[in-house]
């Protein structure tokens, strides 16, 4: 039993030693459990054991009284027999209602969009996947300006296509390194060129798509 456990199962004593349940850690802790029910048990053992040994002093001195009755009789009035008083029954155990089992939660599948249906990029959504010549990609994070398609992977060539956010290209080729930063050749129906695949920050501005 480690640190954890001891602390419930002492708590659970405690409680039983206050008649204080916790019904929540009743319900939800195995160590809280043992512990107050094992107490209440051997609370009840204590309870029961007194009432036995009263109940045999009971019968014994019946024995004797009625044993005794006949000469009593003979040698003086009878008087009326006092009923002895029986001690209050224990107080009853509270009774704990079972812990319910856990509710399954629903987890629904994601819906399945048909293979026919047409590709908008503005739903595209960025996934954690890397960059790859063959794949399609997304120009973003480069709000009101656009993302530079070069004719080399230099900051020095000439720009050939300037490409907006939101715009889907096909990756055909790379990557290189060069100038600080890492280059793809990307394709477009505009024409294609060499792009930047992230600012020198770490900003990307080219991202995986599903």
């Amino acid at each position: 039993m480690d640190n954890d456990q001891r602390e419930l199962y002492e708590r659970g004593v405690a409680d039983a030693a206050h008649n204080d349940l916790n019904l929540f850690y009743y319900q939800h802790y195995y160590y809280y459990r043992k512990g107050y029910d094992e107490l209440r048990r051997s609370q009840a053992r204590w309870h029961r054991k007194p009432l036995g040994l009263l109940s045999g002093g009971l019968l014994i001195v019946l024995a004797v009284a009625l044993y005794l009755a006949p000469q009593w009789s003979n040698t003086a009035p009878s008087a009326p027999v006092a009923q002895s008083a029986l001690p209050p029954a224990p107080a009853s155990l509270p009774t704990v209602p079972p812990a319910a089992p856990p509710l399954a939660e629903p987890n629904p599948e994601p819906p399945v969009p048909p293979a026919d249906a047409p590709i908008n990029a503005d739903v595209l959504q960025p996934v954690p996947v890397g960059l790859q010549p063959g794949i399609q990609v997304l120009v973003m994070n480069v709000g009101d300006a656009s993302l530079r398609l070069r004719q080399t992977a230099s900051l020095e060539a000439d720009v050939v296509v300037r490409l907006d956010e939101g715009t889907l290209v096909s990756i055909i080729g790379g990557p290189v390194e060069a100038d600080g930063y890492i280059w793809w050749e990307l394709e477009h129906a505009t024409g294609r060129g060499w792009g930047a695949e992230r600012s020198l920050e770490g900003l990307p501005w080219l991202a995986v798509v599903q």
